[in-house]
Parts: C-alpha cells; structure tokens; sequence
C-alpha cells in the first residue's frame, strides 16, 4: 500500500500489471536459458550461476553470484527492520529503550544459531502461520478501514510522477522469485512440466490482484498517510499485537530460510567439503565463520536503516532488478535463439530495468539518508 503512495492510484494499477507481465516473461526466458545450457553444456539442471557461465563465462558466473548474493543479504536485513520495527512498537510501551535497534541486537544469538543449521526442512511449518497470520492481518486491515469508511477521491492522487521510482522498487520485491524458478522447474516430473507455465500464468494473475487490489483499497483508506508497514495503520489491541508477533516469528524463519541455502552455495565454491561431516573440524569452523559474516552483515543492515519501506525500495529496485529483470533478458540475448520480438523485448527490458534501477536506488538512498538526518 505504501507504494500506492509514491505512485497514485492508477499510477499503481498500471505499473504492478505492467510489471507482472514482464516478471512472467523474464521467468519464462530464463527457464529456457536454463534448458539452451543444459543442451550445449550437457549439464544436468544446470543452476542460475551455470546459465551465466554459459553465457557470459566466468564473468557471468561471478556477477549472477555475487547479484544473488546481494539481494539475499538485503532481503534479510529488511525483515529484520520489521521486525524491530514492530517489536519495538509492542514492547515500547513497557520500557522506552526498546528501540528497533536494540531489539534486532537482542536477536542475534538466535540468528547466529539459525546459521549454524545444517538442515532447515523443520521451518517448513512457519510458511503456514505465516499465511494465517496474513490472511488474518489483511481480514482485519480491510475490517477496520471500511469501518473507517473510503477517503474521497478528490484526496487521492491518481498519478505521483516525483515519486514514482519508490513505488518500482517496493513493486518489483513483490516479483522477486527468480533465483528459485529454475529449481523448482527442475524439481517436477516430466508431466508436472508440461503444466509449469501455465501454473506460473495463474499464480501471477493471482498474486498481481490480491497485491494491487489490497495495495489500491488501503490507499483509499489512508492516503498520505499510508505507513510503510500498512498494520501500523490499525489502532492498538490484543488482535493487532498477536498478528505482528505472528508476522515476526514468521519472517525470523523466513531470515533462515533465506539465508541457509545462500550460505551453502557459498560454501561449496569457496570450501571442499569433507567426505563425513564432522561438528569440529576446520572445514566446519569455517562454514561458521562465514555465515556469522553473513549474518553479521545483514544485522548491519537493519541497524544502519530504519525504515521498511525504504531497505526494500533499494532491495528491489537495484539487486531484484537485477536478478529478475536485467541478467535474464542479456543472457537470452547472449544464446540468440529467440525470435524478434524476443530481441526487442529483452533490449527493452534492460534499457528499463537499468534506468528503473538508478532512479528507485537514487531515491531510495536519498530518502535513507534524510530518515538518518531527522533520526
């Protein structure tokens, strides 16, 4: 919703469907990267970092590592913003010293043992709390904003042009599946397969309305005074609070999840891994030191920003750009074995993503920088 702030109304609609379309693209035309590597390499499910080698050599291999790498470590630091953000609210009354930052150092030795984690199938469960506890929060937002009643529309911008880069940047975080589309394709079967883009069809259609119609009816509710994070919009109560413990508990599992598989892939580059594993060993204190560092640097993040809203703008409007638009649209380019339109789409997309990506980081970080001034 708060994007819808930074774009208008219809600013909003139109730029969330015009960016479904070319995230349904790019994730199309990167699984059939995956599949032009997989025949001229003869590798078996070749990864993302693969298909850029195969592209662009070890240059494109290093760059699709180190982009991925990038937007993990800012997805982690920004749920960790949340959660500060939201604890510090419930806690606040209690003892004011309970700042966001306080809170996100208190958390570090349950991030630091979640690294250590070896096998993470046992956080499967929280993506369920954390869908009840979204559905609820979103029953609850819509409760009380109708309740409220809808702000005339004379009070609502349809088109915000000034600020219009915030909104591509928190927009294009919604779309940031790419780095796991090629995965999750080689993981079905051979008749699964047959379906795969026609399922990724629906869930986009889906996902795009659910998002733009909540996102477009929260602005109507609130305005311009739209939160960054739209529950801080609701009144206090003990419904409210159990839902931001809710959505705490549950993007503290998601940091994990994030973080593990990333961890993992760093590991195998950098370290050869042991026949048997072993708890002491140097080959175990290294991979403990390293995801310590990435912890660490995602811990910097949410100690450094303190506002949601704004780490995902910069997230998604730079490295999610990257990842999910650019890369994909130049390693097809690379293989030529598209069409036409092919070509003009994909030189379209990176001319886009590439100035999209500059105006959302440059407002981005400028909006951080004034939040540290007055902070």
């Amino acid at each position: 919703p708060w994007a819808f702030r930074q774009s208008g109304l219809f600013g909003g609609a139109i730029g969330i469907i015009i960016l479904a379309f070319i995230a349904n693209y790019t994730i199309r035309i990167l699984t059939k990267c995956s599949h032009i590597t997989a025949r001229r390499e003869s590798v078996v499910d070749p990864t993302y970092a693969q298909v850029g080698r195969s592209a662009f050599g070890r240059v494109g291999e290093i760059v699709v590592y180190l982009s991925i790498i990038l937007m993990n470590i800012g997805i982690c630091g920004s749920y960790l913003i949340f959660i500060g953000q939201n604890l510090e609210e419930l806690l606040h009354p209690y003892w004011s010293g309970f700042s966001h930052r306080v809170i996100i150092l208190l958390l570090m030795p349950v991030l630091l043992t979640f690294s250590l984690l070896r096998n993470y199938k046992f956080l499967a469960p929280s993506s369920v709390l954390g869908c009840l506890a979204l559905l609820t929060s979103m029953a609850v937002v819509y409760g009380y904003g109708f309740s409220e009643g809808v702000l005339p529309y004379d009070q609502l911008a349809g088109f915000r042009w000034e600020t219009y880069p915030l909104f591509f940047g928190n927009a294009v975080f919604l779309f940031n599946i790419h780095s796991v589309v090629i995965p999750i394709e080689q993981s079905m079967n051979d008749q699964k397969k047959m379906y795969y883009f026609r399922v990724l069809d629906f869930s986009m259609v889906f996902v795009t309305l659910l998002n733009m119609a909540f996102a477009f009816i929260c602005y109507g509710f609130w305005g311009d005074n739209t939160a960054g994070i739209i529950i801080q919009n609701l009144p206090p109560g003990a419904l409210v609070n159990v839902i931001k413990v809710l959505l705490c508990l549950d993007l503290l599992c998601t940091y994990a999840i994030f973080l593990l598989p990333m961890a993992e892939l760093i590991e195998k580059l950098l370290f050869v891994e042991p026949e048997e594993w072993s708890l002491i060993s140097k080959h175990s204190i290294k991979c403990a030191i390293l995801r310590f560092v990435f912890v660490l640097l995602t811990v910097g993040i949410g100690l450094a920003l303190d506002k949601f809203q704004l780490a995902t703008g910069l997230v998604g409007g730079l490295t999610s750009t990257i990842v999910g638009f650019i890369l994909p649209s130049l390693i097809f380019l690379k293989f030529r074995e598209g069409n036409k339109f092919d070509y003009i789409a994909c030189g379209f997309i990176v001319v886009l993503g590439a100035i999209a990506a500059f105006l959302s980081a440059y407002q981005s970080i400028k909006g951080i920088i004034e939040a540290l001034k007055h902070g």
